[in-house]
């Protein structure tokens, strides 16, 4: 692949990515975007919880039902997540992007802020770039981000 090739993919997973945080952001009283969601997956792409639980894996519908209950019936307002550090890796038509992003908000009327890792598996498709899964997991006790994810405040103490 030459390097405009590699450029145009990778600009082209930003945008993916971009719209998958955008779509949980109800800050200032919007609606969280979940609609969204099909437009950037794979019709049967898969989405991973861990966070301290046992892994479920679940399908689109599985994962944005709660997801819209929470983020547009009024229990968690405020909520955003920005990507803080990423490193995507293309081959063909497969891709890999491990990112560090911070989320915050207010649920049950508590503010809170954590960060976390996701791990985004895409796959080329003639209608462009389609994430096939996302698996994430978010500091807690005993678990913290790892120092290689370029953030100065990671790498406090890593799980490993």
């Amino acid at each position: 692949m030459d390097e405009s090739t590699i450029d145009a993919d990778k600009t082209a997973i930003d945008r993916v990515v971009s719209c998958l945080f955008a779509c949980f952001d109800n800050k200032g009283g919007k609606i969280a975007n979940l609609g969204g969601l099909p437009d950037i997956f794979m019709p049967d792409g898969v989405v991973v919880k861990t966070c301290g639980e046992p892994p479920a894996a679940l399908n689109l519908a599985e994962f944005v039902a709660p997801r819209d209950a929470l983020l547009n019936g009024g229990d968690l307002v405020d909520f955003s997540e920005q990507e803080l550090w990423e490193k995507t890796d293309v081959f063909g038509s497969v891709a890999h992007r491990l990112c560090l992003y911070r989320k915050s908000g207010v649920l049950s009327g508590k503010p809170f802020e954590t960060q976390g890792m996701k791990s985004i598996q895409l796959v080329k498709t003639e209608s462009g770039w389609k994430i096939s899964s996302l698996i994430w997991d978010d500091e807690r006790p005993g678990i913290s981000v790892p120092a290689f994810s370029g953030d100065p405040a990671a790498g406090k103490k890593s799980a490993g």
